[in-house]
Order: structure tokens, then sequence, then C-alpha cells
């Protein structure tokens, strides 16, 4: 398990000495910018005055420069100062809590402040970085959008397999982001942010790891926002708390199994509750039932009326064996709600009769260890229905698949056979788009609007665009199934290219074939546009060429 440790002070005292740089930079900059802007001419001569408007020219350009990163530095060290800022809130809630006593102990105000402080930092810098990452090419095969590293991916800046959406680390995260909290962009960036149409808000967002579905989460399998571990499901509003740890269902859990909010420890269900397999609220202890109390199974100091109770039984509830255990017909150890045998398990069959086998599960119907889902076998499952390890999504065969009826590793999307997927009903690995089988197959241009569209039907290997097959080859337009031009027709064979055409692209077999946008008009009927493609053969350049080594448009001249 990993954990995030931050240190207010040095991040303080690190924007402080950016700053101070910054600063000194700026005077520079200012004390540089009359003698260079403003160069006088060696001589009265032409060429003299021109190499002197030349030096202004450099040095007017370089001031503007300046000006411009002057406000993306202001902007930065804004960014580290306020999440300084919101680290030292958390962790002067974290004191107030410590401090409060057990008998209002939740967790809920240091980790709801922890989690404004993650995304307070995160919102901050994605608004700065996203508009420049949008712009880069991508690294790697299969991807749709811009700034993605490896394959299948779909969006901007992730890095991995089979991402749907923004800035993920990882493989097979997706689900829907957060509308980040409005910052002022720098200068340099203004104009690029309103030239870029970024994603809308219904995808993947700034996930580190495998089959996470949502924003912020660290690890594998977890489901919402914020969470760090395996399998945790957040059901609070986004951004509003997190869970800590392993198979954690609610909000603001810290350990394994807990069900309910503001849990520390393992398998309780309720509120507050300190320790392992209770159930009620602002427990302290092991297997205690009710609320305010401090001890183990029927054992215990009751905190609001100043009473004991001692009865030998290390279980409290009804027809539980082992120890530690709450709820009822649990056998093993701090076990809390219902039927369940195992180690820290927290759920209740709502039909009643056995529940979960296993360790730390907070689901329903749970085989396996670390599920906050229902009916799934395997490890750290947040979903439903799932067979192996880190699925967020539902009917999962597989391991870190965040869509739903996948059959393999690190799906995005949706009924997919293979791996990194970030696109649906797909048959192979890395396709981006819909509908394909084979590899590293990818949509272009990347659009919001068509995105889920883009690359349908194709087979083969790094295909681009729809209904391909072969290897490398590339046909631009729409699916044909929106009647929409411009069209995609089909394109079989090695390396051929079809784009460019306002009315279709495609109808091209063989080999490097390259089709050349040309009128297409037929008498007595409407005006189709340009096409790009008609080409049989192999090596042909233009449009309606059939044999090989043509590199003329004939396609007018046959019609």
């Amino acid at each position: 398990m990993s954990f995030l440790t931050t240190a207010p002070e040095f991040v303080s005292a690190a924007a402080a000495d950016v700053a101070r740089v910054g600063s000194q930079i700026s005077s520079a900059t200012s004390a540089a910018a009359a003698p260079t802007t403003s160069v006088l001419a060696a001589g009265a001569d032409e060429v003299s005055a021109a190499i002197a408007a030349l030096f202004s020219g450099h040095a007017q350009a370089y001031q503007a420069l300046s000006a411009q990163a002057e406000s993306f530095h202001a902007q930065f060290v804004q960014s580290l100062s306020s999440g300084a800022a919101a680290y030292a809130s958390a962790e002067a809630a974290n004191a107030a809590q410590a401090v409060s006593g057990i008998a209002n102990f939740s967790g809920a105000g240091a980790s709801a402040a922890a989690a404004t402080a993650a995304s307070t930092v995160a919102n901050d810098l994605s608004g700065m970085f996203l508009p420049a990452i949008s712009t880069f090419e991508n690294i790697g095969l299969g991807n749709i959008g811009n700034g993605n590293i490896f394959a299948g991916n779909i969006g901007y800046g992730n890095i991995g397999l089979g991402n749907n959406g923004n800035l993920n680390l990882g493989n097979g995260n997706s689900g829907p982001a957060p509308t980040p909290t409005p910052t002022p962009t720098p200068a340099p960036l203004q104009s690029l942010q309103a030239a870029i149409a970024l994603p809308p808000s219904g995808l993947g967002y700034q996930n580190l790891g495998n089959g996470n579905f949502g924003q912020f989460n660290t690890g594998g399998g977890n489901f919402g926002s914020t969470n760090l571990g395996g399998g945790n499901t957040n059901t609070s509003a986004v951004l509003s708390g997190f869970n800590n740890g392993w198979g954690n269902l609610g909000n603001n859990n810290t350990g394994v199994g807990n069900l309910g909010a503001g849990n520390t420890g393992g398998g309780n269900n309720g509120t507050g509750n300190v320790g392992f397999g209770n159930t009620g609220s602002y427990n302290l202890g092991f297997g205690l039932t009710g609320d305010h109390l401090v001890g183990f199974g029927d054992n215990y100091y009751n905190l609001a009326n100043g009473q004991f109770t001692i009865t030998g039984n290390p279980n409290s509830g009804v027809g539980n064996v082992g120890f530690g255990n709450s709820g009822t017909g649990n056998s093993g150890f701090f076990n809390s709600g219902a039927g369940n045998i195992g180690f820290n398990n927290s759920g209740t069959n709502p039909m009643g009769g056995a529940n979960s086998l296993g360790f730390g599960n907070s689901g329903v119907g749970d085989i396996g260890a670390y599920n906050s889902g229902s009916a799934d076998w395997g490890l750290g499952n947040s979903g439903s229905f799932n067979t192996g390890w880190h699925n967020s999504g539902s009917f999962n065969t597989g391991d870190g698949n965040s869509g739903n009826g996948n059959t393999g590793w690190w799906n995005a999307g949706s009924t997919n056979t293979g791996s990194g997927n970030g696109g649906g009903f797909n048959t192979g690995f890395g396709n981006a788009g819909t509908f394909n089988t084979g590899y590293l197959g990818t949509g272009t241009p990347f659009n919001v609007a068509n995105a889920v569209l883009a690359n349908q039907a194709n087979s083969g290997f790094n295909n681009i665009g729809n209904f391909a097959s072969g290897y490398g080859n590339t046909v631009a337009g729409n699916p044909l199934i929106s009647f929409t031009p411009p069209i995609d027709l089909g394109i079989s064979g090695y390396s051929n290219t079809a784009v460019g055409g306002t009315g279709f692209n495609g109808l091209v077999s063989g080999l490097m074939n390259t089709g050349v946008p040309t009128d297409f008009t037929v008498p007595g009927l409407p005006n189709l546009g340009t096409v790009s493609g008609v080409n049989t053969g192999g090596y042909n350049y233009g449009t309606g060429t059939f044999g090989w080594f043509n590199a003329v448009n004939t396609l007018k001249g046959l019609l």
C-alpha cells in the first residue's frame, strides 16, 4: 500500500524560493529592456540601421515572451502556495480530531480537508498544463486524442493502456471526471485554451493505477473519487471525501473492509469506528455493537452513560462464532454485517443467508479479498459480478477493467475481448474505437462529439479510420452509419491511404496506394464533392486508378 506524505512548510518554502527566482529574473529583464530594445545604429548608412532594427526587434520579442513567462510563473507560484495552505488546513483538521475525544470521532473533517487539498493542487496544475498537453502528438499507436503515450487511450495526456479520459497514469482507467474549479489561466495559454475543445467531463481524470473508475484515484479497481488503495467505492459526492485502504465501501474510511463513513481499522460497519469488526457509531475496540463503546465483544465501557458491561463473550450480536465479531451469523474474526466467513468482512446479504467469504470484503456475496462490489470473485473489485482483480466495472473477467462485460485486461470500454482497449466491442489490443478486430486501431481526427464512433469495424493492425482491413491503412471520414459526408467506404491491403475527400474516401485495395481528392460530378445527380480513393493495385497515386505504378487522376475521365 502506498501513502502520500506532504510537508506544507516545505511546499511554502519552495513557493517562496520560486517567487524569489522569478523576481530576480524580472528585475534583470527590466534592466535589459531599454538598452536592448532601442539599439542605436553604428552609422548613418542603411545597413547599420537595418542591423540595429533587427537586434531591437529580437529584444522586443524577448520582452514580450518574458512578460508571458512571468504571468505563467506567477500562476505556478500561486498554485504552490494554495496547495500548501490546503495541506496545512488538512493537518490542522487532523490535529483537532486527535484531541477531540473518541465520543465525537468521525474522521470526516480531516478526510474532507485532505481531499480538498489534493483536488486543489491537481486542478490548479491540470488547469495550467492540460491545454498545452492537448496539442502534443501521441506517442504510440491506437490512441484517440493528443499527448497520449502507449496504446488504446482516448483523451489527452494519458500514459498507459486503454485509458478513457485525461491525465491518467496506468491502464484501463475511466469514469466521470469533475468539473475543475476555474483558475486564472496564464497569459501564454489563454488563446491556446480558447482554441482547443477539451473533452467533456464524462471521462476518467487523473487516476494513477489500473482499472479505476472516476477521478484522483491511486491504486487499482477503485470506484468514485480520491480513493487510495484497491477495491474501494466512494459513495460521497465528487471530491467531498475519500477512502484509504482496501475494500472499503462508503467514504472517509481508512483500513480494510469498512462499510460506512469515517471508520478506521477493518470490518467496521457504521460511522466513526476505530478498531475491527464494530457495528454502530464511534466505537473503539473489537466486535462491539452499539454507540460510543470502548472494549471488545460484550465487554465494554459505555462513554454515553458511564457504565461497564462484562460478560466474557468475545463477540457481540447474534450467532457469531470466533473472536471480535458483531452483527449476525458471522464466522471468523472481526466481521460485522451478517453471514460472513473470514476476516474483516462487513457486508450483509439483503436476501438473507450467507454473504461473503474471504478477507476485507464490504460488498454482497463476494469471494476473495478487498471487494466492495457485489458477487465478485477475486481481489479488489469495486464493481459487480467480476472474476479477477481490480475491476471497477461489472461482468468483467480479468484485471483492471473499468468498463463492463470485458474479457481481458485494462479495458476502459465495454464488451471488449483483449487488453488495453479504450473503446467498445473490440477484439484485440490497444483499440481506441469500436467494433475493431486486431491491434492498435485509432480514430482520426479526434472529435469529442463522435469519438466513440471513430475507428469502427476495422480488422488487422494499426489501421486508422473506419471499415479498414489489413495493415497500416488510413481512411478518414465519418462512419457510414452516420450518413454525413465525408463517408468511409472501406479500404483493404497494406499501407493504403484515402483522405481529404469531402464526399467519400475509400474503396481502395492493394498495396501502397494513395488517394488524391478529385472532383466527382455525375450529370443529373447532386454534387457529392471531392473523392479520395477508388484505387486497385499497387503504388498508385491519384483517384480512380487501376493497376500498378499509376500517377494520374482518371476518375473524372471514366465518368
